[in-house]
């Protein structure tokens, strides 16, 4: 009989680290796309947008997180912020 496959650990690493705490300790959030994949969040320091997202639909949960600056524009159509 063989024996089962270990369970695969995910070790955050120093970029999904900061991303973690930028999104959960200093970021304001504003909004959720309605899919659900991706999140708009502001810096209070300097009020630019950012939006977290997941790029690899073809992974468990999305894969890696990325975080990018993005204008209002987008902001507004794709989330409904102005």
């Amino acid at each position: 009989m063989r024996s089962p496959k270990p369970t695969e650990t995910v070790i955050d690493d120093p970029s999904n680290e900061r991303i973690n705490w930028l999104v959960n300790d200093y970021f304001s959030k504003l909004a959720d796309s309605t899919d659900g994949w991706s999140t708009l969040y502001s810096d209070p320091n300097d009020h630019r947008l950012w939006e977290l997202s997941y790029q690899e639909a073809e992974l468990h949960g999305g894969g890696r997180p990325r975080l990018a600056v993005i204008d209002a524009t987008y902001a507004e159509r794709h989330y409904g912020v102005r």
